[in-house]
């Protein structure tokens, strides 16, 4: 991706979660609350309610849906991934990113 990415996945399973990653090129975050607007006001979920699995890189327009969660015991078995070049879809996810882990190096961003 040549991009940092933020990861929204479960975590709360048996086995253990990934950590985040942090490097001078790249890093991989995670979000920790999700929160959507909505006709009725705004909805707010937290990594323990939400079970989705997805990433947006941080700079670039990649929006990437997953069947693996962000978990040690996940690295064994095998999955898919599929990833969308669009910058607006990219960006509306972004948006949806309330609250997510940083790495050292970083300014607090979306």
């Amino acid at each position: 991706m040549n991009d940092s990415i933020t990861v929204p996945s479960w975590k709360n399973g048996a086995g253990g979660a990934q950590n985040k990653h942090c490097s001078r090129s790249y890093s991989v975050t995670d979000v920790t609350v999700i929160g959507v607007r909505t006709t009725e006001g705004y909805a707010v979920f937290s990594s323990r309610e939400d079970h989705s699995k997805w990433y947006v890189t941080r700079h670039k327009g990649v929006f990437c849906f997953s069947s693996l969660n962000r978990m040690l015991s996940q690295m064994k078995r095998g999955g898919e991934i599929t990833c969308i070049i669009d910058i607006s879809l990219a960006e509306l996810f972004r948006k949806s990113i309330t609250q997510r882990s940083t790495c050292n190096n970083e300014k607090e961003e979306k």
